[in-house]
């Protein structure tokens, strides 16, 4: 229980999906948009 409650606190889901299972989750579209807005977000702090 304690170790849950660290490792929520560490990590958002979203940062390790693997670990919480999250895999399967997104739909290819979804998927392209996230890794189409990071590229941006990448773009615009260099």
């Amino acid at each position: 229980m304690r170790k849950r409650l660290k490792d929520k606190r560490r990590s958002c889901a979203l940062c390790k999906p693997h670990k919480r299972k999250w895999v399967g989750r997104w739909k290819l579209r979804d998927l392209d948009f996230i890794e189409r807005s990071e590229r941006e977000i990448r773009a615009f702090t260099r």
